[in-house]
């Protein structure tokens, strides 16, 4: 079981940097206690799953058709009615978005009705494959992304104290805590070239997380 006693203090404790604030710190103990809860419903049983499975997505079909126009449209669009939905079964039945239309449309007719969008963070994707991909992205949405980031990374035997490599287009956020050696981090953009980094980034260790992930892999 991982231990998330001590880095739930350091990110509490009034000694961290005086760059690190309350927002932040209040949005580190939110991602802990997600990522408890989302270690927790692994081993949740199937039917428990599937139920709270559904009734989330079953809300969030609800709400986009409710108060997000686009959606609205969209599923009018292609005959999809709430009450279609009954089960995860039905959900090849929820009509998809293709990449080439969120392309083409303003991430802004995604957000429910009465919405800033200048409260939002848009999210570009580099474009290596034609036209970038945009959204917008609020800070629970942003944690939730962090939150199923970590428990993978859990699931497959990580500990606050590895070392990980971050390869995106840019550097993303440095968190106080890493001056504590907590979630240590390497990054690596993708427009650097990969041929100085050697061996350094691989651990081939029989306890490194890669290996305890393949271990995980395999006892599942």
């Amino acid at each position: 079981m991982c231990k998330f006693d001590y880095f739930t203090l350091l990110l509490s404790s009034n000694k961290l940097e005086s760059d690190c604030t309350l927002g932040t710190i209040t949005n580190g103990i939110k991602t802990v206690w997600g990522i408890r809860a989302a270690l927790a419903s692994s081993n949740w049983p199937p039917e428990k799953l599937r139920a709270h499975q559904f009734r989330l997505l079953s809300s969030l079909l609800h709400h986009a058709y409710s108060h997000v126009p686009f959606y609205r449209s969209h599923f009018d669009r292609h005959g999809f009615h709430l009450d279609y939905f009954r089960s995860l079964e039905d959900l090849a039945r929820i009509p998809v978005l293709d990449k080439h239309l969120l392309q083409t449309r303003s991430p802004i007719e995604f957000l429910s009705s009465g919405i800033n969008p200048d409260k939002w963070t848009r999210i570009s994707t580099s474009g290596s494959t034609g036209k970038p991909l945009s959204i917008l992205l609020h800070e629970n949405g942003q944690r939730a992304q962090r939150i199923a980031a970590w428990r993978i990374l859990f699931e497959c035997g990580f500990r606050w104290t590895d070392l990980t490599l971050e390869i995106r287009m840019t550097s993303g956020p440095v968190y106080p805590v890493r001056r504590f050696g907590i979630a240590p981090k390497l990054r690596l953009s993708i427009r650097d070239t990969p041929d100085p980094l050697g061996p350094q980034f691989i651990d081939n260790s029989a306890t490194g997380p890669g290996r305890r992930c393949q271990h995980s892999a395999r006892t599942r």
